[in-house]
């Protein structure tokens, strides 16, 4: 199930605007048993067949990178929570009642606690090699040790937003162990620095990408040895320690 190993090309554009994931939240029951719970959901309601975009989705414009390739449904910074007005007396009820002072405005809507900037606004982090990489989502599980296996959902494009690659296509994600030279050595770098429930963007220099070239296949354009590439990531999981 490495990443370079079958390639496909179906993504979906991030929705900034929505509910906390269940993915951010599974301090109760583990996070490989929410996510296997997840899964049956999706089955249940044939989410696989309604997740995915057309696919000019997953082709940028010339002025801006690609948008994130995997969902996080996690409200966009700046977007107030919704509160529940309490509705009004109505007239009738009023009449004869002691006058009183009217109660103060409700506050405003709070900011969520945890909220995704846009991709523009997010604070790029370089390594030593080269990699430069962006957190959407910081995770708050663990971080995978040198040799453990992890559970990620990934995207894979060329700086065009054409994507080479994707664990959505199938609807499962791959199994990866970290740090073994299983995938291209720009992956393997950026999910050792992750932790479970997080989301990132890589930015994968040529000396790290894929270094012989990939022909093309359907849905699945020619990528020449040595390709700068673009990888959405979102770790799951960490089996053996969330």
């Amino acid at each position: 199930r490495g990443v370079a190993r079958a390639p496909r090309a179906v993504a979906r554009e991030g929705d900034e605007a929505g509910e906390v994931s269940f993915l951010l939240d599974w301090k109760r029951a583990g996070r490989r048993e929410a996510f296997l719970r997840g899964c049956l959901l999706a089955s249940a309601v044939s989410l696989a067949d309604a997740g995915f975009g057309p696919a000019a989705l997953m082709v940028a414009r010339a002025d801006q990178e690609p948008a994130f390739q995997i969902e996080v449904k996690v409200p966009g910074c700046g977007v107030p929570q919704e509160t529940t007005a309490e509705p009004a007396a109505p007239a009738e009820a009023l009449e004869g009642a002691e006058v009183v002072e009217a109660a103060a405005p409700p506050p405003p809507p709070a900011r969520p606690e945890v909220c995704v900037k846009p991709l523009g606004e997010i604070q790029v982090n370089e390594t030593g090699s080269g990699l430069k990489y962006k957190d959407l989502i910081v995770g708050d599980g663990e971080q995978p040790p040198v040799g453990y296996q992890v559970v990620v959902n990934y995207v894979v494009m060329l700086q065009d937003g054409r994507v080479i690659s994707s664990t959505l296509e199938g609807g499962y994600p791959a199994d990866i162990r970290v740090g073994s030279g299983n995938v291209v050595k720009g992956i393997d770098e950026g999910l050792l620095g992750m932790r479970s429930g997080g989301f990132r963007r890589l930015y994968v220099p040529g000396e790290l990408s894929f270094q012989q070239r990939l022909a093309s296949a359907p849905g699945r354009p020619a990528v020449p040895a040595e390709s700068p590439i673009i990888v959405d990531i979102n770790l799951l999981y960490v089996p053996g320690l969330d």
